[in-house]
């Protein structure tokens, strides 16, 4: 076993299984402190405590994405849109009516350390849904893909 120390999470002591520290929300259900899940075989954590600068830079992306109309993102929002109940998808998304204000309302709710990427797990709230825009960095920081899971 070893034990990792990171600034948001404290010291999380990694087994054979890995490792995994569940999300903390406010009384809102918004996330105060995402979940982190570290693979078995990940071995670089070079970027645990850099999640701040990676959010944002993961924000930009997401909002570049969707401004060049990327279907993984578009296809993302729409499912929010068309897929929740109207009360609901106007909570969650409120007037967002540019891809800014739409990407900010976005809660960051899980951070996966995993052998080949460091990832950004993205919900417009979880308790009202299950899908994740998920957005991937390799390990010098470089933008490796955004996809769209449940």
């Amino acid at each position: 076993m070893t034990t990792l120390a990171t600034r948001l999470w404290g010291a999380v002591v990694i087994s054979g299984d890995g490792a995994y520290v569940p999300h903390e929300a406010d009384e809102n259900g918004r996330t105060r402190r995402p979940s982190l899940y570290i693979a078995a075989d990940a071995s670089d954590f070079s970027l645990v405590d850099d999640v701040h600068a990676l959010d944002v830079r993961a924000r930009a992306a997401l909002v570049e994405a969707l401004e060049r109309a990327d279907t993984v993102v578009v296809d993302f929002i729409v499912f929010h849109r068309e897929e929740l109940e109207p009360e609901i998808a106007r909570v969650l998304l409120g007037d967002a009516t540019t891809p800014s204000d739409t990407i900010a309302r976005l809660d960051l709710v899980g951070i996966g350390i995993r052998a080949d990427a460091f990832v950004l797990d993205y919900s417009f709230g979880k308790p009202h849904t299950d899908q994740l825009l998920v957005v991937a960095f390799g390990s010098a920081g470089q933008l490796l893909r955004i996809a769209h899971e449940s």
